[in-house]
This record gives C-alpha cells, sequence and structure tokens, in this order.
C-alpha cells in the first residue's frame, strides 16, 4: 500500500490502483490525504503540459515543510487524470 510520511506520521495512504506515477511523482487522492496537515502556500507555477500547479504547506506537529505538496486543481486537458490529486515531496517520504 503506498503511504506518505512526515516525521514518521502517515498523512496519506491508499491502495496501489489510485496512485498516479507522473514525471517521478507518486500523486495521491485528496481524500486518501490526511487534510489537516496541508495549509495553502500561495504559491503557484505554470507547466505548459499540466496547467497551474498550485503549492501547499505541510505541517505535521511543528514541522512545516514549505512547498511540499502539489496538486493541479485546473489541470490543463492533457493531465485532466491529475485532477483532484495531491503529489507529496520535499521533505516526505512517500514509499510504495
Amino acid at each position: 500500500m503506498p503511504t506518505s510520511t512526515c516525521k514518521n506520521q502517515v498523512i496519506a495512504d491508499t491502495t496501489a490502483g489510485e496512485i498516479h506515477r507522473i514525471e517521478g511523482n507518486m500523486y495521491f487522492q485528496l481524500s486518501a490525504v490526511k487534510r489537516e496537515c496541508l495549509h495553502p502556500s500561495g504559491t503557484h507555477t505554470i507547466c505548459p503540459l499540466k496547467g497551474v500547479g498550485k503549492y501547499d504547506v505541510v505541517v505535521v506537529d511543528v514541522q512545516v515543510n514549505s512547498g511540499a505538496a502539489r496538486n493541479y486543481s485546473e489541470p490543463s486537458n492533457m493531465a485532466a487524470h491529475t485532477r483532484d490529486q495531491v503529489a507529496l515531496w520535499h521533505g516526505v517520504k512517500v514509499e510504495g
């Protein structure tokens, strides 16, 4: 089962069938992520293939990982399968 942890606390887990691997990142369904760990950062990037990426801060206990979660809430047609999914990285361990 794919899981994502930060400071040894599970912040996302799901079945392998609900994961999309894109460009080396594992995208979890938003419903599989502990939403209380995600806080909007206000940071955005533009990917010509996926669209506008929005970044969240991942907070566990008092540890803050800026930009450790990325999602495309309004993806391009080419990346429509990433809608309502989030990639976790930058200090967040993803296994599975």
